[in-house]
């Protein structure tokens, strides 16, 4: 049972002694990307509320934290969107909570996960598909078959829901009839489903995370965070078109720290083969235009079962 069931029942008796029980929990190191103490307890205070169904007109959060009147108005303002939008906020120990995280990142996994979506499609095996913003047309086609190819064969396709790579693997797999995971380095309340995705975003198949408070605006350190999190959760991970420096090959280098089979198409610039190869990836076969993904589903170690809607 995780803390905030724990201390649910006997917050009636001493609401703000058990608060600051719930708040001060060392059982994560705080590995947020939250910029400040105060955005940190914004989130903490969301899942108190929500989550373990604690009243916010009869909580006095002054000797947990000192919110100023713009933090208070920022928490008012996220307990709004949870209120009038379906958001599930998923924690540590639930059901659905993504096993890898706690596997994987253990002390450092996110305390919360803050859902809009199917959220079965957690501890589904799954493909991390990656790659530039500032994609050609070949990188784009290459990521949408990877998605579609992938979604055919069960897995569940996830990205970072940015244009270019990410947008085309999520595509693809959602025109297969898949599902597909956009993992944001923004709160919920800045996500929107993308105009290449309007027409078959279908609730059941799509599941957009952060681990953010809703109102949370993007930040590069979040970002960072994001790419971490989809390695581990991934079963593989997929780079295409990575450019000179940025996310992709943080992202590429955390999935050989974690031993993740690491995949790059043969085509790639001569740089990029070597640099890829230097930390572990493999060269991803194309065969009439299409990326051969047997050797990803085999390294994979994992079979995928008929997903469930």
């Amino acid at each position: 049972m995780y803390v905030y069931e724990q201390y649910s029942e006997q917050y009636k008796s001493d609401p703000t002694v058990y608060c600051n029980e719930v708040l001060n929990y060392s059982g994560f190191e705080g590995m947020y990307s939250c910029e400040n103490k105060n955005d940190r307890n914004i989130s903490d205070w969301l899942i108190l509320f929500r989550k373990a169904g604690f009243d916010p007109e009869h909580v006095d959060t002054s000797p947990v934290c000192e919110l100023t009147d713009r933090e208070k108005s920022y928490l008012s303002e996220n307990l709004d969107f949870l209120d009038t939008m379906p958001v599930q906020i998923i924690m540590d120990g639930d059901e659905n909570y993504p096993s890898n995280f706690e596997n994987i990142l253990a002390r450092k996994r996110p305390r919360a996960l803050f859902c809009m979506g199917n959220i079965k499609m957690f501890n589904r095996p799954s493909i991390f598909v990656c790659g530039a913003r500032t994609a050609s047309d070949f990188g784009r086609e290459l990521s949408y078959k990877c998605g579609r190819l992938a979604a055919e064969a069960g897995y569940i396709v996830i990205s970072g829901y940015a244009k270019g790579i990410d947008i085309a693997a999520h595509l693809g797999a959602l025109e297969a009839g898949g599902a597909t995971v956009a993992m944001l380095p923004y709160g919920l309340s800045k996500f929107s489903v993308r105009r290449e995705l309007r027409d078959i975003s279908d609730p059941g198949c799509f599941l957009a995370v952060s681990e953010l408070p809703p109102s949370c605006g993007f930040m590069v350190k979040a970002a960072l965070r994001r790419n971490k999190l989809l390695v581990a959760l991934a079963d593989a991970v997929i780079v295409v078109e990575p450019g000179e420096s940025g996310g992709t090959w943080h992202s590429a280098v955390k999935a050989s720290s974690l031993h993740k089979p690491l995949f790059f198409h043969e085509g790639a610039r001569p740089e990029v083969i070597e640099r890829m190869e230097s930390i572990g990836g493999r060269r991803l076969e194309i065969r009439n235009g299409a990326p051969q993904l047997d050797e990803v589903y085999k390294q994979c170690g994992v079979q995928p079962k008929a997903f469930l809607f």
